[in-house]
């Protein structure tokens, strides 16, 4: 279970020190070093370790727009305010997407707007008390052909309700160890 206000501000994963360390698995999976392959290759690695994440946002119930502790510098300049407003809200729904994204990709429940912790944290349990785990070997062909693999579950029985991670990369685990950096 994370408990967080998400991640907004990526910036640093752009840095060189984290190219030179992922850089081999941007290749490998197919994309660029940046947030969102970031994101996709964390979900990978949950997904690959059986991690589901469940996610809560701390914050309760949040408008994104201007509220009363925010500071304002050159509020009588025209559409500041607005500005101001349409930024706040980007920021909010970034970070609430990362969470969502991750919750999305390891088949997990994302608890966002909530003002009340206790219950979002009782909808979770509630939740895993009926959790099944499926497993799914693909053939060993899967493995040479396009990049991502969706997956889908669906069952016959009325009332059920199926949430899985989406799919998975065609990347094998040995793939991706030789990727990564060896540790000296």
């Amino acid at each position: 279970m994370l408990v967080s206000e998400g991640f907004a501000e990526l910036d640093s994963l752009r840095g060189s020190h984290v190219h030179d360390i992922y850089w081999s698995l941007d290749r490998l999976y197919g994309d660029a070093d940046d947030a969102l392959a970031a994101w996709k290759r964390l979900g990978d690695f949950a997904m690959r370790g059986g991690v589901v994440i469940d996610a809560i946002d701390p914050r309760g119930l949040e408008t994104g727009g201007i509220n009363a502790d925010a500071s304002v510098p050159n509020s009588n300049a025209p559409g500041r305010l607005a500005a101001i407003g349409r930024s706040q809200r980007a920021h909010l729904y970034d970070s609430q997407e990362s969470l969502k994204y991750l919750t999305d990709a390891t088949g997990g429940l994302a608890m966002l707007d909530r003002n009340d912790m206790s219950g979002a944290v009782s909808s979770i349990l509630t939740d895993l008390a009926g959790y099944y785990l499926i497993g799914y070997e693909p053939a060993k062909g899967t493995f040479g052909g396009k990049s991502f693999h969706t997956i889908d579950i669906k069952v016959k029985r009325p009332g059920l309700k199926v949430r899985t991670r989406q799919g998975f990369y065609a990347v094998t685990d040995e793939q991706v160890a030789a990727a990564l950096p060896q540790k000296k």
